[in-house]
């Protein structure tokens, strides 16, 4: 059942039903607020942001704000019906000149090729959907999306700056981040990215299937210079469930946690 509410972060349509993000903000008025406080404490006006995985926009709402009319949030979602939400998200919270939502996958055209099978789900589907990624099969419940790197959306876009990067994007944040290596190298942004330990057995009925290598992503980032900071936020106050997150900086940084 969707909903429309006004909370803090700004007003969110959103299925009620939907594990995580949507039920977490029904019942508890909230999503990852520690996740929403980074942010606002991290970025300044004018910032320009690439986003992949921005959900119903959670995230990317206070990350507008907070960027303000000068800055500028591509907002990646792939799967195409929560991308229709975000998208209503992002014009009922005055935030269509600041933000563009692309509904492609983000990720590195030469590892992951340049489409991706995306499953679709139906109003009401009690699984976490934000936790659905691509299939290898397209079938009749599946949509072709396109893979975009980082480094050619940068380029098309013409920004000249780049200042955070933020990556949910299951388990593929590696690959999105090899992606935009030179975009990285070039403007050293702020990173905020997911490092969950995924070792689900991946085949084409399963929508859940990815591993991940934790250690691969961090030693990648180390490579490039960057320090990273451990930030495990609750998706809820008092909630025991968290998620697990790294802030990173170039090591050239000023503005690295002291």
């Amino acid at each position: 059942m969707f909903n429309l509410h006004d909370f803090k972060i700004g007003k969110l349509l959103y299925d009620t039903d939907h594990l995580w993000i949507g039920n977490v903000l029904h019942e508890h008025g909230e999503y990852s607020p520690d996740e929403v406080k980074l942010m606002e404490d991290v970025i300044e006006p004018g910032f320009h942001i690439i986003e992949g995985g921005a959900n119903i926009g959670c995230l990317t709402i206070p990350m507008a704000k907070k960027a303000g009319p000068s800055g500028r949030v591509m907002a990646f979602e792939a799967q195409p019906q929560t991308a229709a939400i975000l998208s209503a998200n992002v014009v009922m919270n005055g935030s269509i000149e600041v933000v563009d939502v692309n509904e492609s996958f983000l990720g590195n055209v030469k590892d992951n090729g340049v489409s991706v099978n995306m499953p679709l789900y139906q109003i009401g589907d009690p699984r976490n959907v934000g936790g659905i990624t691509g299939l290898p099969k397209r079938s009749s419940s599946t949509v072709s999306v396109n893979i975009e790197d980082i480094d050619y959306i940068v380029y098309s876009v013409d920004w000249r700056r780049l200042d955070l990067i933020k990556l949910d994007v299951e388990g593929n944040e590696l690959a999105a981040l090899k992606g935009g290596e030179k975009s990285i190298n070039h403007y050293r942004p702020i990173i905020y990215v997911e490092n969950n330990i995924y070792d689900i057995p991946p085949d084409s009925n399963n929508p859940y299937g990815r591993k991940s290598d934790p250690q691969g992503l961090i030693d990648y980032l180390g490579n490039l210079g960057y320090i990273c900071f451990w930030h495990t936020p609750a998706i809820y106050e008092g909630s025991g469930v968290i998620s697990h997150n790294m802030i990173c900086y170039h090591k050239e940084d000023e503005r690295i946690p002291k």
